[in-house]
């Protein structure tokens, strides 16, 4: 009778990612308005530590 029930039983794993991508991206726009930053056409995160410490690696 319920052949598919796996596709439909549990919804709240997607619904979670979602909300987190939709925090992430507020905390960019955040971070980027109170930089006075283009976020798709300057860095953000450039003045972080881990930011610095990639960039040295990578020359």
């Amino acid at each position: 009778m319920h052949r598919n029930r796996g596709a439909y039983r549990n919804k709240a794993p997607t619904y979670a990612f979602r909300a987190l991508n939709v925090f992430i991206f507020a905390y960019i726009l955040n971070r980027a308005k109170a930089q006075k930053k283009n976020p798709w056409k300057e860095e953000i995160f450039t003045d972080t530590r881990d930011y610095q410490e990639a960039m040295a690696r990578a020359k």
